[in-house]
This record gives structure tokens, sequence and C-alpha cells, in this order.
């Protein structure tokens, strides 16, 4: 899959294998992993907003999703929460053209 982030033309970018654990005691769950179990989640978070004028497929990936999701697990009405939240960054970030440059300082 393309990515469509000005800062990232022509990258093709994949969900790598997990890297290994830092020590004995990191038992962290690899973004992978994280991404396959929430996957009816994010499928979910993804039907309800994809006819959002400001969503793009090309940037706004499962990885992006998650966050949505991981951050409204614990909320009474989860998907409302995280749909909710997830437009308004739509908006958000238009209004303040986050998504036009790469504004990293390195």
């Amino acid at each position: 899959m393309m990515v469509s982030w000005p800062w990232m033309k022509g990258i093709d970018v994949a969900i790598a294998d997990p890297i290994p654990a830092l020590n004995e005691y990191d038992d962290r769950p690899s973004v992978k992993d994280l991404i396959s179990r929430h996957r009816a989640k994010i499928d979910n978070l993804t039907q309800e907003i994809q006819n959002d004028p400001l969503f793009d497929p090309n940037k706004h990936d499962d990885l992006w999703m998650l966050r949505f999701v991981l951050s409204h697990k614990k909320k009474n009405n989860k998907l409302d929460s995280a749909i909710k939240s997830a437009k308004y960054t739509l908006k958000f970030r238009k209004e303040h053209e986050l998504d036009e440059e790469d504004i990293r300082p390195y």
C-alpha cells in the first residue's frame, strides 16, 4: 500500500514482523498483534467514518484506527466515542493544516 502523506511519497509501507523484546520483562504485544486482536473493532470504526469527506484510506490506515480503538476501550459506548474522536481529529488536522507537510524536527 502506498501512503499519501506528503513526506512519505513513494515509500511502500507495511506492518513489519514484530521487533524482538527489549529484555525478558518486555511482554508488550507488537503492533501487528494488536491490529490482529482488534481487527473487528478497527473494521467497524473504518466503516463508520469512511464516508467522511476528510477520510483518506491511504492516510487513515489500521494503525491510525487502532489508536482510537485502544483510547476508547474503557468507555461505555466504545464505538460511538471512538467515531466521535476520530472525526474530531480529522477536522482538527484539516483546520490546522497538519497533514500538509512534515513538521517533525528531524
